[in-house]
């Protein structure tokens, strides 16, 4: 079974990185930027047919808000 892709927004010294995979994607200055752009590559993800989550994280690295997209297998 092929990993869930799951985009992160995390808190950073230049302000909220998105990160899939350990990847950096993007870097924004604040935390709705980033979560907007979590949310657009979860979106394109979803649309080439695959499931994934976007997770934003509060400062202190704690969760704030997970969303998944795509329905559950069966």
């Amino acid at each position: 079974m092929a990993r869930q892709p799951t985009f992160h927004t995390v808190s950073c010294k230049e302000g909220w990185r998105v990160k899939e995979g350990g990847e950096v994607l993007s870097t924004h200055l604040t935390q709705k930027a980033g979560w907007a752009a979590a949310i657009r590559a979860s979106r394109l993800t979803l649309a080439q047919g695959k499931r994934c989550k976007a997770i934003l994280h509060r400062i202190d690295g704690s969760i704030r808000e997970e969303r998944a997209y795509g329905r559950a297998l069966p």
